[in-house]
């Protein structure tokens, strides 16, 4: 019998335990629970708090609140997500070494560094091809988003300090439970929405996205721009040794003149 079998076995029997009390009952972490519930369209509902003296979480249900946590969800709802108490999600947190963030920390407005401004370095050249690839610029508000795969979550992590002075990621929403985890840097500023469009990354580029000018990205920074867009949009295929690079025709195009006349 698999986990999920055990669960849902475990679940027609007693449907009044909460997901702590059958993580505890069964030995399988909350997320598998919730994973199982929601992939079975199950709506449990919240129960009684479990005493905080009574619970005890496993290496990975503290692994998963940790993870929460740093993903800038509150103690709120962590509590609520893993039908435990707000003591009990700070007792762990602080055993477990996490450092909080204070009232002002939580409300204050974050300074943002325009990094496009004026493309003069590798790290703006580098982050503008990843934002050409990966980035969605709102048509309707200020608001620049990255959105990549957890492998990238390393460069995210980046452009975010860059960006912030700070970590500020999120975890995005998985539509499905075997779909990879996501994360996502939102950004809402005025400015740099605007120096983006200036900069050819614009609003709904799928189909419309063309290489940058010499103007836009100097000749000496583009090639930290391309490694940006590779890393965002590129791939490397074992089998053939070939190198697979996705945009739009006028932008794949131009992009490829650019490899050819240097002999890639």
């Amino acid at each position: 019998m698999n986990k999920e079998q055990v669960i849902l076995k475990e679940y027609n029997q007693n449907n009044h335990l909460t997901n702590i009390e059958l993580s505890q009952k069964t030995g399988i972490s909350i997320k598998i629970i919730e994973r199982t519930f929601r992939k079975n369209n199950i709506k449990k509902k919240r129960a009684n708090f479990i005493p905080k003296n009574k619970i005890i979480l496993s290496k990975n249900d503290i692994e998963y609140m940790v993870s929460l946590y740093n993903s800038g969800y509150s103690c709120t709802f962590i509590s609520k997500k893993m039908c435990i108490s707000t003591s009990t999600v700070n007792i762990n947190l602080k055993q477990n070494g996490v450092i909080f963030r204070n009232t002002e920390d939580c409300h204050k407005t974050l300074k943002i560094n325009n990094l496009f401004e004026k493309i003069d370095n590798q790290l703006s050249a580098y982050f503008l091809g990843i934002l050409y690839a990966d980035g969605c610029v709102s048509n309707t508000t200020n608001t620049t988003s990255i959105n990549p795969i957890e492998s990238e979550k390393p460069i995210l992590e980046k452009f975010s300090y860059e960006v912030f002075g700070k970590y500020n990621l999120k975890m995005g929403k998985k539509k499905k439970s075997h779909h990879t985890q996501n994360y996502i840097v939102s950004i809402n500023d005025s400015k740099m929405k605007n120096s983006l469009i200036k900069l050819g990354c614009v609003p709904n580029k799928s189909l419309i996205l063309k290489f940058p000018t010499s103007e836009q990205v100097p000749d000496h920074l583009i090639r930290h721009f391309i490694r940006g867009y590779f890393d965002g949009d590129g791939g490397v295929s074992s089998k053939n040794n070939s190198l697979c690079i996705v945009g739009s025709c006028d932008f794949i195009q131009d992009l490829s003149k650019i490899l050819y006349s240097n002999k890639i």
